[in-house]
């Protein structure tokens, strides 16, 4: 074989390669369907947090108040999840706004982002946005519970 022969061959398989790639890429490219699903998902979620700390966890404040008594505190975590609620509530007027800003935004970025970003840089996006909701989770879960805890060792040393 000669070295113009070799050489159209490997353009001719390049070609192919390429046109394989490029139909692989137009698959693997997110439908707007799946994007608008993913973001009312993300509004969703993100949207719930302030409404959650100004309508639910205030309901807890006095419930953990008659469980534990006068003289006794609530535990650190949870006087300050109910902290942040106050703050939520009495800001109301800032809050609810700023986290439906930040609610919309997040949202059309998870779901449309793809459309602009490489795959990767989306993968890590995704990654820390669930890692910071589920840590923002287990955090009012744990500052829920606590108060709970404290009440049953109260109870069992008697």
């Amino acid at each position: 074989m000669s070295d113009s022969q070799s050489n159209q061959e490997l353009q001719q398989q390049n070609k192919q390669l390429e046109e394989r790639v490029q139909l692989l890429e137009e698959e693997l490219k997110p439908s707007i369907p799946v994007a608008v699903l993913v973001s009312i998902i993300v509004f969703a979620l993100l949207f719930m947090l302030p409404l959650a700390m100004i309508y639910i966890v205030p309901k807890f404040e006095q419930i953990f108040k008659d469980m534990l008594g006068k003289e006794e505190r609530l535990p650190y975590i949870t006087e300050l999840v109910l902290n942040i609620s106050h703050m939520f509530r009495d800001n109301t007027i800032i809050t609810l706004p700023l986290f439906l800003i930040l609610s919309l935004v997040s949202a059309g970025f998870m779901g449309f982002g793809k459309f602009f970003l490489s795959r990767p840089i989306c993968r890590l996006i995704d990654i820390l946005f669930i890692c910071f909701l589920g840590l923002i989770v287990v955090c009012l879960v744990i500052a829920m519970f606590l108060p709970l805890i404290v009440l049953m060792d109260k109870l069992g040393s008697q």
